[in-house]
């Protein structure tokens, strides 16, 4: 990790997304730059006016920003951005900027109408997107990586070693455990059904994290621990992420984006409901 983007808090707000930008770089030779929005309506002044309003605002904002980063103490960058629309200025921008990583707080306004900043981030941002959450960060915990070990498509299974990768380096870079997280999928109608045991289902998931702890050791890569249930995967994942203190959840995301996306949300998505640490979302 060389270049994380922080997207700034409100002045009004406390600056856990930066907070956690300095946190991760630590001592390594890694850059921040820290991103300021602000926007207004003008349209009731002349263009002139209008734009002398803009100039005034970003100095404004540009200042609150150089003042943020200086209480931080870091090498960080700041820059002020006029712009009404976060997600997709970061996203069509991030790559230019050379960042790897995007930092941002996260804010439950999700509605079926409404497409939310952080879920746009999570579906369009072409680097991994961190979202932290509104409330103290449990500095001492573990990072926790959720696979889906079910899968039979090549492209899935490249995106589970690319998420337990990721997790490793969050781990080390913490000084924090590594735990794994397998949610094998089983709603309440199959289990009414009876049809099929939870118990056999998690037995021959069992077999299958045997194989993949198998292929993580052949790439040199160690985990703490792997844990496995069945039930709906966004609640399973809170459920061990509770059980082992989780400070960070890694996770990919497919990143679809047809109506039914919209309406129901990806499973990454989803997970921003229940979970309440740092959610790393990946694509492929």
């Amino acid at each position: 990790m060389r270049h994380i983007l922080v997207i700034a808090d409100r002045d009004t707000q406390p600056a856990h997304a930066l907070k956690r930008a300095v946190a991760l770089a630590g001592a390594a030779d890694c850059r921040i730059s820290l991103i300021g929005f602000t926007h207004e309506r003008l349209g009731a002044v002349d263009a002139d006016s209008a734009q002398q309003l803009e100039d005034a605002l970003l100095r404004q904002r540009e200042r609150q920003l150089r003042a943020l980063a200086a209480a931080h103490g870091a090498r960080i960058e700041t820059q002020a951005v006029w712009e009404k629309h976060l997600a997709p200025w970061i996203s069509a921008q991030v790559v230019g900027l050379g960042a790897d990583l995007a930092i941002k707080t996260g804010h439950r306004s999700e509605s079926w109408h409404y497409t939310p900043t952080d879920w746009q981030l999570i579906r369009d941002c072409p680097v991994p997107v961190l979202i932290v959450p509104e409330r103290p960060w449990r500095k001492r915990g573990s990072v926790l990586a959720a696979v889906d070990l079910g899968t039979r498509l090549a492209s899935k299974r490249a995106l589970n070693l690319k998420v337990v990768r990721s997790a490793r380096e969050f781990a080390d870079r913490l000084g924090s455990p590594l735990h794994l997280a397998y949610a094998v999928p089983f709603s309440q109608a199959l289990r009414d059904l009876g049809a099929v045991e939870p118990r056999t289902l998690v037995a021959a998931a069992r077999a299958q994290g045997k194989t993949f702890e198998a292929q993580l050791a052949a790439a040199g890569i160690g985990i703490d621990g792997l844990h496995i249930k069945a039930g709906i995967p966004e609640k399973v994942l809170a459920s061990v992420a509770a059980d082992v203190q989780a400070q960070t959840v890694v996770l990919g995301c497919m990143g679809r984006k047809a109506t039914a996306g919209k309406l129901i949300g990806n499973t990454a998505e989803r997970i921003l409901r229940y979970v309440r640490t740092d959610v790393l979302a990946l694509k492929p």
